[in-house]
């Protein structure tokens, strides 16, 4: 008899104390984050955010550097391969961010950068900013860049930190613009190899240049003029083939309002403008215009694509 009871006693024993453990180490301190980031003002979290282009601005790699939690991961642009903060280094044989710093030292260390702001909307722990990026590479050339940004902001150390940067350009639209300015171009675009090679090796400009091949590219820009045409004309049929189920939540707004596809034009169906539309891996991001209730909002939208079926596996529409 005590031998049979005398386990069972330890199983639950030991499950009990593995609860605590994952209460204490995972569920915790995740609520624990969320209910800090609640605490923190729209003014706070937008500033924390924006701290890293004016950083960018003023060349100040450490003030930068120092935006960003420890485990942050920067996608500039989505598409390519990602830059995380907790890397092993094994030149140092430590963890490091190395990884964000040779991203600064190829990208912003030798050009003169300026971002201008279109828009910023603050929801939740996140900051999406519509921004052109002026980017002043020498020989009298500059590229003017669109760029859509999500910043997932978390508190870390009693300060708010930039846990994950996702940069939404189309890094083939911005070739097609600096081969427009002739005689400069060439050695531009050398010099970017160059530096891609000499601070983040072979496989750091591989990575990067997957970017040129591997994405949504032009079908999720049509994907997304043949959504709002659907929504427009409430033609449920043609909106249902873009999705890759039923199942997909179209968030109208984020932090708002859940929908399903044929739930979306069932419920008081908006009518959308869309413009500067771009691909960037398997997302695509625009800027949108919708009237709802009497009421317009300007905003900026992420569709993100399941690489199996070409299609619409997440639709995530931001506003204030």
């Amino acid at each position: 008899m005590n031998f049979t009871l005398v386990p069972l006693k330890y199983k639950q024993k030991a499950a009990f104390f593995v609860f605590i453990a994952f209460a204490t180490f995972i569920l915790l301190p995740g609520s624990v984050a969320l209910a800090a980031i609640s605490d923190y003002t729209r003014e706070e979290k937008l500033n924390a955010a924006m701290a890293s282009p004016y950083a960018v601005e003023i060349r100040d790699k450490e003030m930068w550097l120092n935006l960003f939690a420890n485990k942050a991961v920067i996608e500039d642009p989505v598409g390519t391969s990602p830059y995380k903060a907790d890397t092993w280094s094994w030149k140092t044989w430590s963890i490091s961010d190395f990884q964000l710093e040779r991203f600064y030292e190829t990208f912003f260390a030798l050009n003169e950068t300026t971002f201008h702001v279109n828009q910023a909307i603050v929801v939740d722990n996140q900051v999406v900013c519509d921004f052109v990026i002026e980017s002043y590479q020498g020989g009298g050339l500059t590229a003017n860049i669109p760029v859509h940004v999500i910043y997932d902001l978390q508190e870390e150390s009693g300060a708010l930190k930039i846990s994950h940067l996702a940069s939404h350009w189309d890094i083939k639209g911005v070739q097609i613009q600096t081969d427009d300015n002739a005689t400069n171009t060439n050695q531009d675009n050398n010099s970017l190899a160059f530096r891609l090679l000499e601070i983040q090796g072979l496989s750091g400009a591989l990575g990067y240049l997957q970017g040129y091949t591997i994405g949504i590219f032009d079908k999720g820009i049509d994907t997304v003029a043949n959504f709002v045409e659907s929504v427009n004309i409430q033609d449920t049929s043609a909106l249902l083939e873009l999705f890759d189920s039923n199942n997909v939540e179209i968030e109208f707004p984020v932090g708002g309002v859940s929908l399903s596809p044929s739930e979306f034009i069932g419920v008081k169906p908006p009518h959308i403008v869309v413009q500067d539309v771009r691909s960037s891996g398997w997302v695509t991001s625009f800027s949108f215009d919708v009237n709802l209730e009497g009421i317009d909002h300007h905003g900026i939208g992420f569709f993100e694509y399941s690489r199996r079926s070409k299609k619409i596996k997440n639709a995530r529409f931001y506003w204030e």
